[in-house]
């Protein structure tokens, strides 16, 4: 075989070979982009900041008559709605400061239509303040956890004024929201950062 004609071989497989190469590094970079976006998790802890999770079956039939009755009130087609069959529901109470909230999140990995609304964490959030006509929004930092994080109000038909501070990335959605007439999304932002931060993994 005349030299040229080897050398073209030769330099096609170089070629051929360093293709794929960098297509297998491509295609596990974007692999590994997806995954570490997308499998955050969430759990309830026990306590934060002095508020303690409440437990027991009487508290647990309790959650679940609330879950059903804020499930009615809401748009069918809000993220919220398509969240709560299956989102985490719990209650926390602090008896020294005679306050109590309720969290409400999910993830990515427990419903694929949920999965589609944390692509776009800035309509989902968008989705939620409208859910719940917030107001006095103030945007809080989401530190290293990403993604966004608001504060506010809203009025409620059977809680009256309610404080709410609301995460969202690409892995979970989550939701702080405490009833206190003197309380404010930004007075609630602390709170809100610390359960974030203890219950996202």
């Amino acid at each position: 075989m005349p030299q040229t004609h080897r050398s073209c071989r030769l330099v096609v497989a170089i070629l051929g070979a360093t293709l794929i190469a960098t297509a297998l590094a491509a295609l596990a970079g974007c692999t590994g982009a997806n995954t570490s976006e997308g499998s955050r998790t969430l759990t309830l802890p026990r306590s934060v900041d002095g508020y303690v999770l409440q437990t027991g079956h009487g508290l647990t039939a309790v959650l679940s008559g609330i879950r059903r009755s804020t499930q009615r009130s809401l748009p069918p087609r809000s993220v919220l709605a398509i969240a709560l069959p299956k989102a985490k529901f719990a209650m926390y109470l602090s008896r020294a400061q005679g306050r109590w909230f309720t969290f409400i999140g999910t993830t990515a990995a427990s419903n694929p239509r949920i999965a589609v609304a944390l692509s776009s964490p800035t309509r989902a959030m968008a989705d939620l303040m409208s859910t719940w006509s917030m107001s006095a929004i103030s945007a809080a930092p989401a530190g290293r956890l990403g993604g966004l994080v608001r504060c506010g109000v809203y009025l409620s038909s059977s809680s009256g004024r309610v404080a709410v501070c609301a995460w969202v990335d690409h892995s979970t959605m989550g939701a702080v929201v405490l009833p206190d007439v003197h309380m404010t999304g930004r007075q609630l932002e602390p709170l809100a950062l610390a359960f974030r931060s203890a219950a996202e993994h």
